[in-house]
């Protein structure tokens, strides 16, 4: 997409002037402020996340018991956070710090059926480097939630019955080989990765990133304001968006409701139907196996291809652009702009394009 001579939206890129630029997996909002590259982010030139260091010395070792809990709260504002399976039936954290000062060890609370852990006080006049370790036995059912601000956030191998939701400032997210209840993910400023998991619900979600979803099942709502979404390998009915970026989605079963409004929007491999929706970008679909209506509809050009052994009915609207089809198809209406009809005989899904100033071709 083009505006006075300048490109604003050209596939993966979004070039919003000093405000928005997003490239891929590189997104730049305020002229720099925010600058997030994959799993680096800097603010105003600076990288609040520390850094995940091996060296780091245990400091602190603290263990709860979780008999009659029913909800965890762990909040970190200054740690690299890692969370995972405990070997026991207790609640294990481990503290690694540049300094051995009990003042900065984690301060716990615990009231009814609540836990709460929290990071201890913060040095003022010098740095402080923390990482910590937050096992969770598979004794443990309710909701945890977790608050990471600068610094990356981890969470691998939990196969609990658990509500979990987690947010990390300004860091990255990267969540792999889980089975949850429900998994609820969030980052302001930094990536997030979730690869492996099993959720009834699943949700993931990033200000200024990119979101990417590998080899998932359940109920799926991915999203960014600045920056790509890419999904493959789903299986479960799911909503996939971005406000700046592109979107892709591979390897899809069920129904996928997809929406861009300065982006281009890709779906490979999709075994089902579903909605689509681009404000400003190209919309370019291949279904392997049309099981569920198609909706599409955009400002740009629209391609979609159909596998031949699907039958389907279809309603194409292109009110400035020409529209292109299959060679073999049974047409109701035929006119230049608008075509009705059907590829094969009997009852089909309804295919629906329309686009306003680009072009459709169905294949």
């Amino acid at each position: 997409m083009t505006w006075h001579g300048h490109t604003l939206v050209d596939g993966d890129q979004v070039h919003l002037g000093k405000l928005v630029q997003v490239d891929g997996d590189h997104v730049r909002v305020a002229n720099g402020l925010v600058d997030v590259n994959g799993d680096d982010v800097t603010i105003n030139g600076h990288r609040p996340q520390r850094t995940f260091v091996e060296s780091l010395q245990l400091v602190n070792t603290r263990s709860f018991d979780v008999t009659g809990l029913k909800k965890v709260r762990i909040d970190y504002p200054d740690a690299t956070v890692k969370i995972g399976p405990a070997n026991s039936d207790q609640i294990v954290v481990n503290e690694y710090m540049s300094r051995d000062n009990p003042r900065y060890f984690l301060q716990a609370d615990q009231s009814d059926d609540q836990l709460t852990l929290r990071q201890g006080a913060r040095p003022r006049l010098w740095s402080l480097h923390l990482r910590t370790e937050i096992f969770l036995p598979a004794q443990l059912q309710g909701a945890v939630t977790v608050e990471a601000g600068n610094g990356s956030l981890e969470i691998g191998d939990l196969h609990l019955a658990l509500d979990l939701q987690a947010h990390a400032t300004n860091g990255s997210v990267r969540v792999f080989n889980n089975q949850l209840t429900t998994l609820n993910l969030r980052a302001t400023n930094g990536s997030l990765k979730a690869q492996q998991v099993k959720a009834n619900q699943l949700t993931a979600t990033s200000q200024n990133g990119s979101v990417v979803v590998r080899e998932a099942q359940g109920a799926l709502n991915v999203s960014s304001h600045n920056g790509s979404v890419k999904v493959s390998d789903f299986t479960g009915d799911g909503e996939v968006s971005s406000h700046n970026g592109s979107v892709k989605v591979t390897n899809f079963t069920g129904q996928l409701n997809g929406h861009t409004a300065n982006g281009s929007l890709v779906a490979q491999e999709l075994h089902g139907g579903g909605q689509f929706r681009s404000h400003h970008g190209s919309l370019d679909l291949d279904v392997a196996d049309l099981t569920q209506d198609l909706a599409v509809n955009g400002a740009g050009n629209i391609d979609v291809a159909i596998a031949t052994t699907t039958g389907y009915r279809f309603d194409l609207v292109a009110e400035r652009g020409k529209i292109r089809l299959p060679q073999q198809v049974h047409l109701t209406l035929n006119d230049d702009h608008h075509k009705i009809g059907a590829v094969g005989t009997g009852s089909h899904p309804q295919v629906t394009l329309a686009t306003d100033h680009g072009n459709i071709r169905l294949k």
